[in-house]
C-alpha cells in the first residue's frame, strides 16, 4: 500500500489531536466517485467536512490531513480518531476488493502506529447512529 500525501487547505482546523484511541471508518456518500475527486471536493469547496484519508476504487490511498491532526468527519470522535473515507462503486455501499484490501492495510498500519487493536476500529455509525459505512451496518428492514 502506498499513501499519497495530498493535503487539503480548506475544511480542516489545523489542530493536533491530544490522543488517538480509535480509528473511524466511513464510506463516501456519492457512489462511483474517485478518491481524487473527493479529495478535490474537500479542498475546493467549503463544506465543513473532511477526512484524514480517502481510499479509492483502485485501492489508492490519499492522505488529505496528516493522521495526527483533527479532521471534520466523525463528530465528537474527531478529537480521538483519524478518519478514513472509503469509495464504493454503487448504492449498496459495498467496497470492491481493491478498496477493501487497502482499507484493511491502512487500518492495520494506523493500529500499529497508535498501538491500537482491531477493537479500536469504529464505524461512523458507532458514534452517531448514521448508517455509515453502509455495508458495515446491518439493515434495519
Amino acid at each position: 500500500m502506498t499513501i499519497k500525501n495530498m493535503y487539503i487547505s480548506k475544511n480542516r482546523p489545523y489542530e493536533l489531536r491530544d490522543k488517538t484511541t480509535k480509528i473511524a471508518v466511513h464510506y463516501i456518500g456519492n457512489p462511483g466517485t474517485s478518491a481524487i475527486n473527493n479529495r478535490n471536493y474537500f479542498n475546493n469547496t467549503y463544506c465543513g467536512v473532511s477526512s484524514n484519508y480517502i481510499v479509492g476504487l483502485e485501492g489508492e490511498v490519499i492522505c488529505c490531513i496528516p493522521p495526527d491532526e483533527v479532521s471534520w468527519c466523525t463528530c465528537e470522535a474527531n478529537a480521538y480518531s483519524p478518519s478514513i473515507e472509503t469509495c464504493h462503486p454503487d448504492s449498496t455501499g459495498k467496497f470492491n476488493n481493491k478498496t477493501y484490501k487497502s482499507l484493511v492495510e491502512l487500518t492495520a498500519y494506523l493500529c500499529k502506529k497508535y498501538n491500537l487493536t482491531e477493537k479500536d476500529i469504529i464505524r461512523h455509525y458507532d458514534v452517531t447512529g448514521k448508517v455509515c459505512p453502509r455495508s458495515f451496518v446491518a439493515s434495519k428492514n
